[in-house]
């Protein structure tokens, strides 16, 4: 159904030959009113959102109507490469892959920010951008700085009161820097029962169980920019985390039958992790065009421990330990050269080089005995690739991005398995962006990319609790496909603006389970497509009435197909987003300092396949967050918050298959369902 109206779309839309305005980002403090709409960007103020009292540039971004922040802060990205996050800073890109844009946003305070413009990704000198931008204008204003303090709690789970955020900006000649401090605690309490049932679906064991969950993730981190006279722009950010993962789990087993066990079984682990990741890159104005140089290196060290004991009424105690250690890294250099033509034309030349890493080692034990059949193994991918991209402007409002790249990749693997294989790939863009009126924009995009593997999917590893060995494989190949969406945007004067998207993926060698001697591993299969739907709208019910209220809402509907590895029938991905929905309700109590808000979202995924298993994870009654704010009680803003308030259930279902789930054996199943109790707490947050 999706795709007659995609392919049509971009059908009509190349009628037209799209072509693309590049303009550049304007840095002035502009004292013009709110609001001056072009046909290309809405231009937002500072005092537009004075009403909200923002402490942070992130909080301002979550305040206007019809936008949503999209991409960025993804280590599993291939490379850099072209578009990213829809968030600029002051005309360019947030560095770095793993500061996400709400990070980077949170990082500058609500005073430094001049305006927010938002902007038409294709009309922009930054290839692979597209749709909504928000551009964020700021001002050095000084020492200033803003912090966030978060206290929670939850019923049978320990108080978490570690949760904090501060940074302070301030500058020093034509250097301008920013030290950030971060903790993002967790802690999660989710107690239920789980039952088995035979292949006849008769109740054969009841388990009463209860899980604990514990995370602390604290982080520093320094962002630098220079910028001095000679129109020489350069950014230096690093940031160092440490992150403490603990889960609990513990389970008693009643016998209903003699298929039944009765007894005891505890699961322990946890992740010890280290991570750092620093990031630059210098732009300056070279012969005829712009030169900006990109270089970034991450580096990972992560230590898993996982302990499964059993103690049974008819068995001898048993007891399975499995211990991990993995290094990852990456490093990555880059090169653009910008160069406009002419009013109509501008082109940006660029080369690319990569090197990632993954180095794991493994033990498995049972009672005590070694079973040395996960040896160490070390999977590394060099990559190089150059692009060349075209801006062409064919009026004021048809625009047009073409971009053509080429990629070399040698992966290579050592161990038992190890070998070395290249690839030759072509990839490359083609976007258009046409506004027949201010308030009406229709985008279209479609692109060839190669999928970053996922290295952990090269090597074998253990999950003790579900008793599973997962098998790695070194014969897998990156993915291909084409993607192509169609969007439309639209305003309304009556306060009501939405985005309607439709997106598909026609994929090649998608990794998913396939079937190896002993059960099944990650492998490539042949074709996979996917195709969906989604919107995003906001009502500014002050139109209507009902002042300082504002109504957001994000639904994305989507279906997938492949072709099962282990019984040739059309299904679903594997474990892949079927629907999401989000819906916020937020009141700003006119001529008070009072604010209230309401948010609903829920998710569905399909179920997950294997060799000889499926699981198929769901949540019950919708996520329900309510938030109460005063914003300024002796200068600081304080809110009180329930989140999860209609106690959400996980139910994760199993069933399991003696052999092939095409021609072996059905077993039974296991029905579990975690309740997780809800989360009480207060935000106080300030500026220095």
């Amino acid at each position: 159904m999706l795709k007659t109206p995609l392919l049509l779309g971009v059908a009509l839309m190349s009628i037209h030959s799209f072509s693309y305005a590049q303009e550049t980002v304007s840095l002035e403090t502009s004292t013009e009113s709110p609001m001056q709409s072009s046909g290309q960007s809405d231009v937002y103020m500072r005092a537009d959102f004075d009403e909200y009292v923002p402490r942070t540039a992130s909080d301002m971004v979550s305040r206007i109507p019809g936008f949503t922040i999209n991409g960025g802060g993804n280590n599993n990205n291939r490379g850099l490469g072209q578009g990213g996050a829809n968030i600029l800073i002051n005309g360019a890109r947030i560095s770095g892959k793993s500061i996400g844009p709400r990070t980077a946003l949170s990082r500058i305070p609500a005073s430094a920010v001049v305006r927010i413009e938002i902007l038409d990704g294709t009309s922009l000198d930054i290839p692979g951008l597209s749709g909504k931008v928000a551009n964020i204008v700021t001002t050095n204003i000084g020492l200033s700085g803003s912090w966030r303090y978060t206290a929670e709690f939850q019923h049978r789970s320990k108080a978490n009161l570690l949760g904090f955020e501060a940074s302070v900006t301030d500058s020093i000649g034509p250097f301008e820097y920013t030290l950030s401090a971060k903790n993002d605690p967790f802690r999660n309490t989710a107690p239920g029962p789980e039952d088995a049932f035979d292949a006849d679906g008769n109740l054969k064991e009841h388990r009463d169980e209860l899980a604990f969950f514990f995370r602390d993730r604290p982080s520093v981190s320094v962002d630098l920019t220079y910028a001095p006279d000679n129109g020489h722009i350069g950014h230096l950010n690093a940031q160092y985390q440490l992150m403490n993962f603990r889960t609990s789990d513990h389970s008693r087993h009643t016998a209903i039958s003699a298929l039944g066990e009765t007894g005891v079984r505890l699961s322990d682990s946890g992740e010890d992790e280290w991570n750092m990741e620093i990031g630059a890159d210098y732009a300056l104005d070279l012969g005829p065009g712009n030169l900006k140089l990109i270089s970034i290196w991450r580096h990972e060290d992560s230590e898993n421990n996982s302990v499964f004991q059993s103690f049974s009424t008819t068995d001898i105690p048993f007891t399975s330990t499995y211990d991990q250690i993995t290094l990852e890294g990456e490093t990555i250099g880059r090169a653009e050269y910008f160069v406009k033509q002419n009013e109509k034309h501008d082109w940006q030349f660029a080369v690319e080089g990569a090197f990632n890493f993954l180095d794991r080692s493994s033990i498995l034990n049972e009672s005590d005995q070694p079973l040395p059949d996960l040896d160490a193994s070390r999977v590394e991918e060099k990559r190089a690739e150059a692009n060349i991209t075209h801006g062409w402007k064919l009026t004021d409002n048809l625009n047009l991005q073409a971009s053509a790249s080429i990629e070399y990749s040698q992966l290579s693997q050592t161990g038992q398995a190890g070998k070395v294989r290249e690839f030759i790939r072509p990839k490359g863009f083609i976007s258009a962006s046409y506004s027949p009126s201010d308030t009406f924009t229709v985008l279209t995009k479609i692109e060839r990319r190669v999928g970053q593997l996922n290295f952990n999917t090269f090597v074998s590893t253990v999950d003790l609790s579900d008793d599973l060995k997962n098998l790695g494989n070194p014969d897998i190949v990156p993915p291909q496909f084409w993607s192509g969406k169609l969007q439309f945007e639209k305003q309304w004067p009556n306060g009501i603006s939405g985005t309607l998207k439709f997106y598909g993926r026609e994929i090649e060698d998608f990794v998913d389970r396939i079937a190896v001697p002993g059960g099944d591993a990650p492998g490539n299969i042949d074709t996979a497509s996917l195709y969906g739907t989604e919107l995003v709208g906001t009502i500014e019910l002050d139109k209507f009435g009902l002042r300082g209220m504002q109504f957001d809402t994000k639904i994305d509907v989507r279906n997938s197909f492949i072709i099962d590895p282990f019984t040739g029938i059309e299904r679903r991905l594997s474990n892949h987003k079927v629907s999401t929905y989000e819906f916020k309700l937020r009141h700003d109590i006119p001529d008070t300092d009072m604010a209230w808000s309401i948010f609903v979202e829920n998710r569905r995924n399909s179920t997950d396949f294997r060799f000889d298993r499926t699981s198929h994870f769901t949540r019950g009654q919708p996520f329900v967050a309510l938030n109460i704010e005063h914003k300024n009680i002796l200068g600081l803003k304080v809110s009180a918050f329930m989140r999860n308030a209609l106690s959400q259930d996980n139910n994760f279902t199993r069933s399991f298959w003696d052999g092939s789930r095409a021609d072996g054996i059905f077993e039974g199943s296991e029905i579990r369902v975690r309740n997780q109790a809800p989360r009480f707490g207060i935000n106080i947050s300030g500026t220095i």
